[in-house]
């Protein structure tokens, strides 16, 4: 099963404390620290889809609007009635593109057979969801961030975000005193649920020379509706007890590096 309608709930462990994991003031040498991190939680929010018609699924309802379908979101734990979207099946789109979820989407089987802005998630075209991470150094050294050996932790759901995109190019990647770097990490889950791991950026700061996030992410069939549905999903857990089982653990899956230079 594969959706089009995202909800989307990014969280990374350690915000409160800023990220700020090398203290060592007053250091002759490189100090990385998280100084900007677009965090999105939307739990609770609608990323798209939050203006769709509703119909009634038995009997089956039509939609105001020209040219939908009622489609049958076959989630009768949370939704009770369809979506007025652009297809019931295949053949209501046009060739080269398959009905996901009401919507039609280019197949591909590898990101450069999508659009501009769009990558291949599932066998179709989407386009991701992504979280940005600013690594600044506060030190008097340059400091290196070791591309090559960033790791991720977790089970085979971590591999949602394996897409990482530098703003620098190089590895390592040299950030001299009080210049940063921009980690974009894209989320793309094939399927509705919760996604879990962890990224590790090495670096040469003696003080942490292995910096965690801690990435969570949820996606959703689409935003239900608390008058018409019987329910509606519940966040994420993103908390530090949902991490620490997967530490350590290898997801199976490589890390995929690319630069914005």
């Amino acid at each position: 099963m594969r959706i089009q309608a995202w909800k989307i709930a990014f969280l990374t462990l350690g915000l409160s404390a800023l990220l700020v994991l090398s203290v060592a003031c007053g250091s002759s040498g490189p100090v990385i620290e998280v100084d900007d991190v677009n965090v999105r939680n939307l739990c609770n929010f609608s990323v798209s889809g939050e203006d769709e018609e509703r119909c009634n699924l038995d009997p089956l309802g039509t939609c105001t609007i020209g040219e939908q379908f009622c489609w049958d979101a076959e989630d009768p734990e949370y939704l009770s009635q369809g979506f007025c979207r652009e297809c019931a099946a295949d053949n209501n789109c046009a060739a080269g593109e398959s009905c996901d979820h009401g919507w039609c989407h280019a197949d591909c089987s590898a990101h450069g057979d999508c659009a501009t802005g769009e990558k291949c998630v599932g066998g179709s075209c989407r386009t991701p969801h992504f979280t940005d991470f600013s690594f600044s150094n506060s030190g008097s050294g340059d400091l290196e961030v070791y591309v090559s050996q960033t790791t991720l932790e977790g089970d085979a759901a971590a591999c949602v975000f394996t897409d990482l995109v530098w703003s620098k190019a190089g590895d390592p990647i040299i950030v001299g005193p009080e210049d940063s770097v921009l980690l974009r990490v894209y989320f793309l889950p094939p399927d509705v649920g919760e996604f879990h791991g962890i990224i590790n950026i090495m670096s040469n700061d003696s003080a942490m020379p292995s910096l965690p996030l801690f990435m969570c992410g949820q996606a959703l069939e689409s935003v239900c509706t608390r008058s018409v549905d019987a329910q509606c999903y519940d966040c994420a857990e993103c908390v530090e007890s949902v991490f620490e089982p997967l530490m350590g653990q290898d997801p199976g899956c490589t890390l995929n590096h690319s630069s914005s230079e």
